[in-house]
């Protein structure tokens, strides 16, 4: 390894970026920002790696074998641990489908595709955060697909003689535009694509090459130890950006494509600022922060799986003191794991040995997931922690079987053929298969999840829906050919527009989309959003042998909080196009202090913001009620 994948100082800036991951999904109240401490990770990762490559490659030490044992002595020991234990804990105090979403994560997890499976959730079940045991692997996926590409791409410069630092930069950039790009369209998929991401780790590599080539910055971070040089400036500004980002930025720009560019120059300029720059020496390369480096990684596996099993045992919104124990078992979990497995397994000795039981055990996790996921039968659920208190079905499962079995493919056959599915089961469905239809469904999963119940309640009405990830603006490819439907096809005399909101009520792009609808002709209804529930409808229907997850309401400030960033662009949208009418929903669900997710001792709910078949019944026929005009638009 280089003398620069060496330095200490580089380890305390690990351990800065994840104490304020730890500290975000902890304590956000207190670290706003501290989720981008992942963007300060791939910095990190892209130096490192880049400049391990090219010290190796030229002196001709460089092996693609040895690369990727290196690699999986890193990673598997720990990650392995980890999803074990995840399992172990999950089959004592999951519910059966939630242990089955926990076998989709590690199966994701454990193949280095997390970010794809939490992709594409986006737009359709993507349930809260706190409500997924193993989404922090998201980044780890994007790390290893780099890891995976970027050796071979190195190599590939340097066989036909090109610019490395010249196509390095040239593809951070493209990156970086696709990110700007994709954020506006879809800022979820931005987040976890790695074509969107790769632009910060390319950015360590630009900084690997240019410190490695410069021999002179390298010169002068060497000599100028104990006076105070322009490198130190590079520390200075370079460590304000970061504490900056962390505790300023806010929450809901977790999304949005430019907020990773003030971390990521910050982390570039602090390794810019060497070794030997003061503040690198004194406070990053201090024995502290270099120690919670050195158990970064195993801290960041740990801290999110035990976070969550907390709240689910806890309930309601965990005590400042649990939290902060958790943090601290987190800390000695880690470093124990970091003492006992992860650095024996990477010391010196025999490797290929090593590397085929972690490849073997790797695979037999694989293989157990699953069987986990994709089957009725779930080899490490041990114990039967659960029993139903209420009725209604949770899961997407029961949902779309009752789409199935009682209503009909959507009209016209291109856009059903082309139409998204769940499980085998088709996302474009109308209501009657003997006349044409008068109304549709437009938006998102939050439009698809209303159909059920608009169709019951309106039986002598053809109701059609389309659907698909995102909010239905001109410009998005998914719907483009639904929207091109309903405007040119007369007998679509109204629309329905509907979609989960957050972080996706566009002015602009939203009175655009109302604007073409009322200048073709229609009649437009716009509908707000259902809460958004913090935790898992299993929380609410089960009772548990441990914890007190009996849970089936969230504080009615939740939603408002939800609501505010979007109601008022929905309503000023509203406003503006003549003729449309605008229904707020959401209040249906809540009273002057709880939203609850649950009416006559029924669950509403299949995950924290979708309704099942008994909410889509509930909501369609107090819609119906409150627009009783829309009853009147049978087709002949």
């Amino acid at each position: 390894m280089s003398a620069i994948a060496l330095r200490s100082d580089i380890n305390g800036l690990r351990g800065l970026a994840v104490l304020s991951v730890v500290g975000f999904h902890a304590f956000p109240e207190v670290f706003p920002g501290g989720f981008l401490g992942v963007d300060v990770f791939f910095v990190i990762s892209g130096f490192l790696i880049t400049s391990i490559i090219l010290t190796q490659l030229s002196s001709g030490t460089f092996s693609f074998v040895e690369f990727f044992s290196n690699r999986i002595k890193r990673i598997f020991p720990a990650l392995l641990l980890v999803l074990v234990s995840c399992f172990l804990t999950g089959s004592f105090l999951l519910t059966r489908e939630e242990f089955k979403e926990l076998n989709r994560e590690a199966l994701g997890g454990a193949m280095f595709v997390a970010n794809f499976v939490f992709a594409s959730d986006v737009g359709y079940f993507d349930a809260s955060a706190d409500t997924k045991p193993l989404l922090h692997l998201w980044s780890l996926g994007v790390e290893e697909q780099f890891y995976l590409l970027w050796p071979v791409m190195v190599v590939f410069f340097i066989k036909v003689r090109k610019s490395i630092l010249l196509g390095t930069a040239v593809i951070c950039t493209i990156s970086f535009a696709m990110n700007l790009h994709t954020s506006l369209s879809d800022p979820s998929l931005a987040f976890y694509l790695p074509h969107t991401r790769i632009w910060e780790l390319l950015i360590g590599a630009v900084l690997a090459e240019v410190l490695l080539k410069n021999e002179s910055i390298r010169h002068t971070a060497r000599h100028h130890r104990g006076s105070f040089s322009e490198l130190d400036v590079y520390s200075v500004f370079g460590f304000a950006l970061i504490l900056t980002s962390i505790f300023l930025v806010p929450r809901d720009l977790v999304q949005s494509g430019a907020r990773a560019i003030a971390p990521t120059l910050g982390a570039a300029l602090i390794i810019a600022g060497g070794a030997q720059s003061w503040l690198n020496r004194k406070l990053l390369g201090g024995d502290a922060l270099v120690q919670v480096g050195l158990i970064s990684y195993c801290l960041y596996l740990w801290h999110w799986p035990l976070l969550y099993f907390l709240r689910l045992i806890w309930g309601a919104e965990v005590p400042l003191g649990y939290r902060i124990a958790v943090v601290m078992v987190s800390v000695f979990v880690a470093g124990a794991t970091y003492a006992l497995l992860e650095r024996p397994l990477r010391r010196a000795g025999n490797t290929t040995p090593k590397v085929v039981v972690l490849i073997a055990a790797m695979a037999a996790l694989v293989c157990t997931s699953l069987m986990g996921y994709k089957t009725d039968s779930i080899p490490l659920q041990l114990a039967n922690i659960s029993s139903a208190r209420i009725e209604g079905d949770i899961g997407h499962i029961p949902f779309f079987k009752y789409m199935d079995k009682h209503f009909f493919p959507c009209t016209p056959t291109d856009i059903y053929e082309n139409a998204t599915d769940y499980d085998g089961y088709s996302r474009c469905k109308q209501s009657r298969s003997d006349s044409l239809p008068s109304i549709a469904l437009l938006g998102d999963s939050h439009a698809e999840h209303i159909f059920i119940g608009l169709a019951e309640a309106m039986p002598d009405v053809n109701l059609v829906y389309y659907t698909n990830t995102g909010a239905p603006y001109f410009g998005r490819h998914a719907h483009q050919r639904a929207l091109e439907h309903i405007i040119g096809t007369k007998n679509l005399t109204t629309v329905i527009v509907a979609a989960y909101w957050a972080n996706q009520a566009d002015p602009i792009q939203l009175k655009q989309l109302l604007n073409a609808l009322s200048t073709a002709g229609k009649k437009i209804y716009l509908l707000d959003d259902v809460p958004d529930f913090s935790f898992q409808p299993s929380e609410c229907k089960f009772s548990r042998w441990i914890g007190s997850s009996l849970r089936c309401e969230d504080s009615v400030r939740r939603f408002e909080s939800q609501s505010t960033t979007y109601l008022p662009i929905l309503e000023s949208s509203a406003k503006a196009v003549p003729g449309l009418r605008f229904l707020t929903v959401g209040r249906s669900f809540c009273d002057e202090t709880e939203c609850r997710m649950t009416r006559n001792n029924q669950i509403l709910y299949r995950d924290p913001n979708h309704l099942n078949v008994l909410g889509s019944q509930f909501l369609g026929q107090m819609i119906v009620e409150r627009a009783p005009e829309l009853k009147q638009h049978a087709s002949p």
